[in-house]
């Protein structure tokens, strides 16, 4: 594996921390949600990576990217943070992976970019969202304390809040998340503006959901070939709301249920989602010739 820094914004010196498991194929972008980085992609990436250049992205305040000094967590900043990575990396065409908050970004990005984007998958995320849901995401990410005394307890702590999360990959995802302090503890490396000052934090619940008013028209936008994925038991992403997306919004998608998953597909069960992915990829013309069957 590879990292690069890209600036992203030289006047407040801030850069972004991407990871690259394969540099030869068709690019394939990896956008995480809200409190994670890129880490919770590791099993789909290692199934995809000799048939495409995967390239994983730590947003903005998250994981080894930097914090924001002004905490500009808003959706145009981390959608212009995206298009100076693909820029940075110079790719013409790529496709689009987003989980939660970074589907959100990859469906903006998508509909402002349609000569770029070759297909887009969109996983555990709509324009409307279960409000228990999200508040317990946003909950967990206030009551987790800032450091703990080795990752193993930040792997007891996550598997306790996390039950359905394959406990290797949690392993992954605390090794990733901390760093070792001055004092001897670990530390994690998100920026807890985040709980306050993120797009997430500014939403208003109505009718026991939140909204993204501008998400329903931006997904009308999207012609490229779309996979909406969604965990069985998610409580974040209603299904009627994954079903409108499908039928009505996003031209020739297609949905994928994965069972025994919540909100963190990609972690609940890892095996059925990155074959969901893959056999969609298999799919996509570009990615045919560009780089053979997606296995």
């Amino acid at each position: 594996m590879w990292t690069r820094s890209i600036a992203v914004c030289e006047q407040h010196n801030v850069s972004i921390q991407t990871r690259e498991w394969s540099r030869r194929g068709f690019p394939c972008v990896l956008l995480h949600g809200f409190g994670d980085n890129v880490s919770v992609w590791s099993h789909l990436a290692s199934r995809i990576m000799s048939q495409l250049r995967v390239v994983a992205i730590d947003l903005r305040g998250h994981g080894n990217s930097d914090w924001d000094p002004k905490a500009r967590y808003d959706a145009e900043t981390f959608t212009s943070d995206l298009s100076r990575v693909v820029s940075a990396f110079d790719f013409q065409r790529a496709v689009l992976i987003g989980h939660s908050w970074g589907a959100a970004t990859a469906i903006r990005y998508a509909a402002a970019h349609p000569g770029v984007v070759a297909a887009l998958v969109i996983v555990d995320f709509g324009p409307e969202l279960g409000q228990a849901g999200v508040d317990e995401v946003l909950k967990s990410f206030t009551e987790t304390p800032r450091s703990f005394g080795s990752p193993d307890q930040y792997v007891q702590w996550l598997a306790a809040r996390r039950p359905l999360a394959e406990f290797r990959l949690l392993g992954q995802f605390a090794r990733y998340s901390l760093r070792h302090s001055t004092h001897g503890e670990y530390e994690l490396r998100g920026d807890t503006a985040l709980a306050s000052k993120s797009e997430l934090s500014r939403l208003t619940a109505e009718n026991g959901r939140y909204r993204f008013h501008d998400l329903w028209p931006a997904l009308a936008q999207i012609k490229c070939p779309a996979l909406v994925v969604r965990g069985a038991v998610s409580s974040v992403f209603p299904s009627d709301v994954a079903t409108r997306m499908v039928k009505r919004t996003l031209c020739g998608s297609q949905l994928q249920t994965v069972g025994e998953a919540g909100h963190l597909v990609m972690m609940d069960n890892p095996a059925e989602f990155s074959s969901s992915v893959a056999e969609f990829l298999a799919t996509i013309a570009p990615l045919r010739a560009a780089s053979g069957s997606v296995c």
